[in-house]
């Protein structure tokens, strides 16, 4: 980018509503901080960190220079643009959890869209010019005033006593049931955030499933094929993640841990293996489309969304030529930024 563009970027500001929109959301991520970090560890503790102290006297400045007033240009406000960025992306999860949420509980396609434009300030707000040139400030985290046992269980107690046992798809017993996926996932993304750590959700297609069941029918495909091919899923992914049945010829899969570059080789080298698999009685090998979605720790993306970008990213390599890759390498924040990356098979 050159200097004249890096300028342009900060040329803009702030109209009045969208001022009050910036106080409201760094309100909100302080009283998440607050709620979420700083009373568990005043519980534990019974100190409040040095830290939280100047992230909170951070926070209260931010919100005193935008109340100034005559302050809104980006530039006046520079200083605390990453503190915004950050309860922006906190901000539009959340919001978007509760749109989702009240969607679910109407069938009226009108009224659902008149309820996605509770998202129209946050995401105006993302829009700006400024948005993707600043670096999110870090938010103040469990695990960095307690160790991840302490953490853990200082909000995730309910789950860590009450997890249920791994309930397997009952058609086959092979992989995890899909009644399992958004629990698992939300679970997942909340501890690898306290780690700092990427999470992968892989949407994986089997290629011309249906010619397998016009060559050798439904039933023999169950037998056969599936549990061959699932049998081999669930054995590249253990200890690694965990795989779901999704439907007839799809499967989800979770993988914490794993960067983009890694979680590329990683299922190309699953892809790999499929080649090479013999399923007795059937000639043709399998293949398969992979969807990924990348996702780093502070994202605003909800996990109805990565999975909806992950099955995205499968449909572009199904209408592109199949047996290959697609994804979204992160960090992106709004749909609307996300780019496909095509990847050959290895």
């Amino acid at each position: 980018m050159t200097n004249s563009d890096l300028n342009k970027a900060f040329d803009g500001k702030f109209s009045p509503f969208q001022i009050d929109e910036c106080i409201k959301r760094i309100q909100i991520l302080a009283s998440h901080i607050s709620n979420l970090v700083d009373t568990p560890v005043r519980d534990a503790l019974g100190v409040r960190p040095a830290e939280l102290e100047v992230y909170f006297n951070k926070s209260k400045n931010a919100v005193k220079d935008f109340t100034s007033t005559g302050v809104s240009n980006y530039r006046d406000l520079f200083e605390h643009l990453p503190l915004l960025k950050a309860a922006l992306v906190h901000s539009r999860k959340y919001e978007a959890i509760n749109y989702e949420t009240k969607a679910g509980q109407t069938t009226n396609q009108a009224l659902a869209t008149q309820l996605r434009h509770s998202l129209d300030s946050v995401e105006s707000l993302i829009a700006g010019s400024w948005f993707d040139r600043v670096e999110p400030t870090q938010t103040p985290k469990l695990t960095d005033f307690l160790n991840i046992q302490q953490a853990e269980s200082a909000i995730l107690q309910d789950w860590l006593e009450n997890e249920p046992t791994a309930e397997l798809d009952q058609k086959f017993g092979i992989l995890k049931s899909p009644s399992s996926i958004f629990s698992d996932l939300h679970r997942a993304r909340y501890r690898s955030a306290l780690r700092e750590t990427a999470i992968t959700v892989a949407f994986i297609d089997i290629d011309d499933f249906g010619d397998f069941n016009k060559t050798y029918t439904e039933p023999v495909v169950d037998r056969l094929v599936l549990p061959r091919f699932m049998m081999a899923l669930e054995a590249h992914v253990f200890g690694r993640g965990a795989a779901y049945r999704h439907g007839g010829d799809e499967f989800i899969v979770i993988s914490p841990n794993l960067t983009w570059v890694e979680a590329s080789n990683f299922f190309s080298d699953f892809q790999t293996k499929l080649s090479e698999l013999d399923v007795p009685g059937i000639s043709e090998r399998i293949s398969v489309s992979i969807g990924l979605c990348n996702v780093v720790p502070h994202c605003a993306l909800t996990d109805t969304e990565i999975v909806e970008l992950a099955s995205f990213a499968k449909k572009s390599v199904k209408d592109s030529g199949k047996a290959h890759i697609a994804g979204y390498p992160g960090p992106n924040y709004v749909r609307t930024v996300l780019e496909t990356v095509i990847l050959p098979k290895a």
